[in-house]
């Protein structure tokens, strides 16, 4: 398929516009688990929109950082496969859903390498696919990958902005503080290109960044006060002259609950993503059928 024989992009709503809230899932996708492809089929026939994964190229066995869950690790984080890989699987067997990362860790990857994928991803899926990025939050994982804890932040904002060049420049010549390369040229370019969706909590440094260089928000549901975290955003993007409305908010692990999931409508949010996880087949289906259900539900 040539980038101009795909179908229109199918995009998230922004906060500000009245588009229907589109429900998904977030799932790790694992060597133990239900196979992704069938799970994927079945929120597609389920009625669901959007299907998210994460990445964790591995977990260091003197693990200094932890994860916002606490002490004990999911086992699931332990199995987690290629995001890309997977998105790629589910991208060829299925039609409509809505393929994602959530979240990609930008500066664990070259951003050259990382550009030529998530174009051909995007390209092979008939425009489908949604960039989910982040910083990062276990601290030997990015030291084994030689990214500094002090300087993760930078190094994922200047990835953020060295791959939206080489997505939209024919010739790209990118020098940043810790990132740089060029003059480069690399297609598949991506029209129009994928959201951008930068993960995280709602630290100053988070909502920042995702004023200053992406599309949208893409925080835990469990993990953020929403409201207030809305409010600062909101003064943040004024200082900077941009309007939040135009903003993506997408909740990842969302409540499978009706009421909850409106009541993040009613606040702005037009895309939630609820956990279903790495289980096996008959646990992994319930869960879906009661997503498809809740989403049907808000629909109505």
């Amino acid at each position: 398929m040539t980038q101009e024989d795909r179908p229109e992009r199918r995009t998230l709503g922004t906060l500000g516009s009245d588009t229907p809230l589109r429900c998904g899932i977030f799932h790790f996708p694992t060597d133990h688990g239900a196979d992704v492809r069938d799970i994927a089929r079945l929120a597609e026939d389920l009625g669901l929109d959007l299907m998210l994964v994460p990445e964790h190229t591995h977990v260091s066995a003197n693990r200094l950082a932890l994860l916002p869950s606490g002490p004990d690790l999911p086992p699931e984080h332990l199995r987690t496969l290629d995001p890309f890989v997977v998105l790629g699987g589910l991208a060829a067997t299925t039609e409509r859903l809505l393929l994602g990362t959530a979240v990609c860790v930008v500066s664990q990857r070259d951003p050259l390498t990382l550009a030529k994928t998530t174009a051909t991803l995007d390209l092979m899926s008939s425009g489908r696919f949604v960039f989910g990025v982040g910083f990062g939050s276990d601290r030997e994982e990015l030291e084994n990958h030689g990214v500094a804890w002090e300087t993760r932040r930078a190094h994922a904002r200047e990835s953020i902005r060295a791959i939206r060049a080489i997505w939209s420049e024919e010739v790209v010549d990118f020098s940043g503080s810790v990132v740089g390369f060029g003059p480069a040229r690399a297609w598949p370019k991506p029209v129009p290109a994928p959201p951008v969706l930068l993960g995280g909590h709602a630290g100053d440094h988070v909502l920042r960044t995702v004023v200053e260089d992406a599309d949208g928000w893409l925080p835990h549901a469990l993990f953020v006060d929403l409201p207030p975290a809305l409010d600062r955003m909101r003064r943040m993007a004024a200082e900077r002259e941009r309007d939040i409305e135009d903003l993506v908010l997408c909740l990842v692990g969302c409540p499978a609950r009706r009421e909850t999931v409106l009541g993040y409508r009613d606040l702005g949010v037009r895309a939630v993503a609820f956990h279903v996880p790495s289980e096996p087949w008959p646990e992994v289906r319930a869960r879906l059928e009661h997503c498809g259900r809740i989403a049907a539900e808000v629909a109505a």
